[in-house]
């Protein structure tokens, strides 16, 4: 059972919302240089915090 805040204080709370998304690969079907095939790789990511 929660406790209930005093009275002339606010009750803690946070939230938070995190998105990422993330790709890689190479392209060794398309081309070949002599070094190896060309590789890459992507990625971004949201964040939001937000406390009451």
């Amino acid at each position: 059972m929660a406790t209930p805040a005093p009275i002339g204080c606010r009750a803690l709370c946070a939230s938070q919302f995190d998105i990422n998304a993330n790709q890689a690969g190479d392209r060794s079907q398309w081309f070949d240089l002599p070094g190896g095939p060309v590789a890459f790789a992507l990625g971004t990511e949201y964040y939001q915090a937000k406390a009451c």
